[in-house]
């Protein structure tokens, strides 16, 4: 028998064999020696003709209809069609099946037994995705073929590509619960095979949220502390399904602190997932509550991050050290007080740690408090004895953050703890300088009751900008009135010139420079101040405020002058008296 001849052998045989023919008796023994053979087809790298052939027996919709043709044309020819007019084609990829995968993906238990019989290979693997007869025929949930397979103690752990995945795994995929009972019975059953992503059996079934298949691979003796390919274990999966996962696991006796390649644990999964009930169940069963991953976050600034009173709490009760800190140098009163989360403060504040230690950048919980604009934490803070000074990398302080957060009540209680209301960070911005760019009034008047410095320039910085290093807001230093003339009303500008501010010295009003939107009455009236002597009475009144700096109020008081010049002196013929008392 030629090839072409053994071919269109074959291709009948593998007919008759697809439709179930009950008389294929007589068939097989007249070709008894080919029945084994491997039925092997050439196809190209870039069409998917291979495919095609080894899932045929998958593809019951259309098996006996177009599809039986297309791999009959197949076997008869030796190789797909595609191409083949090509020059220089060649089938450079080899696709096979053999006449036990038709009979099990079909479900032909019948004519299965007989190639057995005649000595077939129940373990033969297809080439190119090695799918075996018991592969088929769980594929395609054929109980009476799989009973015969297992019956004939067939190897039950061939892996087919790409996914590496074992019967087992594929009767997961699909949900077959019947399928899964039948494979656990299997003498041969390496249940902790794992497949191309390391999953084992119950790591799959996890992943695929299958809880009946999963208890099932317990009971038979699955490894609860296995790992993937990524290091998770089924404890770390089962804390993303439930809790009816995770406590079978805790009592087969799971390692719930085994970290993965990213030196997380389970505990780690169930804060991410803010399951409150998670984590207090993992840690009153041994969870290491101080155990840091590699993006170095420990627990309790992660449960502090999260706003999480109850876990918070709980961490500290079982042992988690409240001092430790993520890679930034945050610890959990850090992250606390930026984001205002009151309860999580008092709680920290109670364990008796430091109130006032600094992060990588510098920043106090005082300092973050004021930044996020929390005037309650700044009130928990500020009795403590907290270091109202404090300056970070870009040399910003409460004081500053306050102020560009326009809050005055934040302003008066800091200034009052001590705060230097003339402190200027690397870019030689001041809180006078936020104040103005804020547009907030009150708090520029009140900076002006305490006598600050006017005349000062920036470039200003952003408080707000999520960015590790400081974002300007002028690519060039601007004095406090150009900002007041850009960003302020006419009020702001008229009242720093009315306190002292030295308008002479301001070039680009000479120069007539103008901010961009400038209204022509601003722009009159500070064309008119620049071009206009001071009178003697506002020369008086700057050379005792700058000589008296911020005792101003203190030492005019203390002046045998009238009442009206020392309001003059003071600023308090045009700011309100309440500032004054502030």
């Amino acid at each position: 028998m030629n090839s072409l001849e053994m071919r269109r052998v074959q291709a009948h045989i593998y007919e008759r064999v697809v439709r179930g023919d009950e008389d294929i008796d007589l068939l097989f023994q007249k070709y008894k020696d080919i029945l084994d053979v491997e039925i092997i087809v050439g196809t190209h790298l870039t069409c998917t003709c291979a495919k095609d052939l080894e899932s045929h027996p998958l593809n019951h919709g259309n098996a006996l209809e177009e599809g039986l043709d297309m791999v009959l044309d197949f076997i008869t020819r030796g190789n797909c069609a595609c191409g083949a007019e090509l020059p220089g084609h060649f089938f450079n990829r080899l696709a096979s099946l053999r006449l036990v995968h038709a009979a099990a993906g079909f479900g032909h238990t019948k004519i299965l037994s007989l190639l057995n019989k005649y000595g077939c290979d129940m373990n033969a693997q297809t080439e190119l995705t090695h799918r075996t007869p018991l592969s088929y025929a769980v594929r395609s949930r054929h109980l009476g073929v799989i009973d015969y397979l297992l019956s004939l103690g067939i190897d039950v752990n061939v892996p087919s590509l790409p996914d590496e995945n074992t019967p087992l795994h594929e009767a997961i995929n699909l949900r077959y619960m019947d399928v899964i009972e039948r494979l656990l019975t299997a003498k041969n059953l390496k249940v902790n095979q794992k497949n191309l992503k390391g999953e084992s059996p119950l790591l799959h079934a996890a992943r695929y949220h299958l809880h009946d298949a999963f208890l099932l691979l317990l009971e038979a003796g699955a490894d609860v502390n296995v790992k993937d390919r990524k290091g998770n274990t089924a404890m770390m999966m089962g804390v993303v399904r439930g809790m009816e996962y995770v406590k079978p696991l805790i009592e087969k006796g799971a390692d719930v602190n085994i970290k993965n390649f990213r030196d997380q644990t389970a505990l780690l999964f169930a804060l991410h997932l803010d399951s409150i009930e998670m984590v207090l169940y993992l840690l009153e069963n041994g969870a290491d509550p101080n155990v840091v991953p590699s993006d170095g976050t420990p627990p309790i600034v992660f449960a502090s991050i999260a706003d999480s009173y109850v876990i918070t709490q709980r961490l500290i009760k079982h042992g988690a050290q409240v001092t430790s800190r993520n890679g930034q140098g945050y610890d959990a009163l850090h992250v606390a007080a930026w984001n205002g989360y009151r309860d999580i403060v008092q709680l920290l504040l109670d364990t008796g740690m430091d109130h006032d230690t600094r992060t990588a950048d510098g920043n106090t919980p005082l300092s973050l408090a004021a930044h996020g604009n929390h005037m309650e934490v700044i009130d928990m803070l500020l009795p403590l004895g907290c270091n109202v000074n404090n300056a970070d990398k870009d040399n910003d302080t409460p004081l500053l953050y306050a102020t560009f957060n326009g809050n005055l009540e934040m302003v008066v209680k800091l200034v009052n703890a001590g705060a230097n209301p003339d402190f200027r960070n690397t870019h030689n911005t001041t809180p006078l300088w936020n104040a103005v760019y804020k547009n907030e009034q009150s708090i520029v008047r009140y900076l002006l009751v305490k006598n600050v410095e006017l005349e000062v320039s920036s470039c200003g910085i952003d408080q707000h900008a999520q960015s590790d290093v400081a974002v300007m807001i002028y690519p060039e230093p601007r004095s406090v009135l150009y900002v007041a003339a850009h960003h302020s009303t006419v009020d702001v500008v008229m009242t720093l010139i009315l306190a002292g501010y030295d308008i002479f010295k301001e070039t680009w009003i000479m120069n007539h420079e103008f901010p961009e939107g400038s209204t022509a009455l601003l722009c009159r009236m500070l064309t008119n101040f620049s071009s206009t002597p001071p009178r003697l009475l506002a020369l008086c009144r700057n050379f005792f405020r700058r000589r008296f700096k911020r005792n101003v109020v203190d030492l005019v008081n203390s002046l045998e002058i009238p009442e009206d010049l020392k309001a003059n002196l003071t600023l308090r013929n045009f700011i309100p008296e309440e500032l004054f008392k502030m």
